[in-house]
């Protein structure tokens, strides 16, 4: 569900803006690692929470006289999202990694096919076909390198994902979040040099308030030496 929208939105609003939106993952993760694991989280880390969502209203810059909800969907995503990582480090001790990902990657293709054959069924306006077309056109793939391009897509989101919940695994939730941060900086390059999208200056402050949030997080773990918990297997 919430890929799907992220992907989503991706044809709606700039890569940027969808990458700097989608990170307020790690203040998700901090808030379901305190009720759903029960780790502490102090009155800093809530005030760092605070910041990084001022800052995400400064991306979203809303005008609610014309409002993109599109841009809410990165937002919903990083939700899921941070659900889904802190549940994972919830049933570490049960699961190993690599049922977690063929959980996650067997439930993505059953999910996408209950969607693609609800869809299918529905009969839309030319204006909606228009609108959501990115979800309803044809699925299909037109070349060679088309396919190798997916193949590439789909080997390396493996072994990202395998990385990142291994991580998680063995880790305090809260204090790897902001490590992803890394991805914003190769978003606003690509999506720079490729799409000619870029974030307006609300948006770069947003940006640096939501960097300094969580910069401050890892700074308070430093401070109060949790380190990473290393009793989980890696495998």
């Amino acid at each position: 569900m919430g890929f799907s929208l992220y992907y989503f939105s991706l044809s709606k609003i700039s890569l940027p803006e969808a990458v700097t939106l989608f990170f307020v993952s790690p203040f998700f993760v901090t808030i379901f690692s305190r009720f759903i694991i029960g780790e502490r989280v102090g009155i800093y880390r809530w005030f760092s929470i605070v910041i990084g969502f001022l800052g995400v209203y400064l991306v979203l810059n809303p005008n609610f006289n014309d409002f993109n909800i599109y841009s809410l969907f990165p937002i919903i995503c990083a939700f899921f999202y941070a659900f889904t990582v802190v549940i994972q480090k919830r049933t570490s001790d049960k699961d190993n990694l690599f049922t977690q990902i063929i959980h996650t990657y067997i439930s993505a293709i059953i999910f996408s096919f209950i969607i693609y054959v609800f869809l299918d069924n529905l009969t839309f306006s030319q204006y909606q076909l228009s609108e959501f077309n990115f979800f309803l056109m044809s699925w299909d793939i037109p070349n060679f390198l088309s396919f190798i391009i997916l193949i590439v897509i789909g080997l390396t989101g493996v072994i990202g994902f395998l990385s990142l919940f291994s991580a998680y695994r063995i880790g305090s939730p809260s204090a790897i979040a902001p490590y992803e941060y890394s991805l914003i900086f190769w978003s606003i390059l690509i999506g720079y040099f490729i799409w000619n999208d870029y974030l307006t200056l609300k948006g770069f402050l947003g940006l640096l308030l939501i960097l300094l949030a969580s910069f401050f997080t890892l700074y308070r773990e430093y401070i109060l030496n949790i380190n990473i918990n290393t009793d989980k297997p890696l495998r």
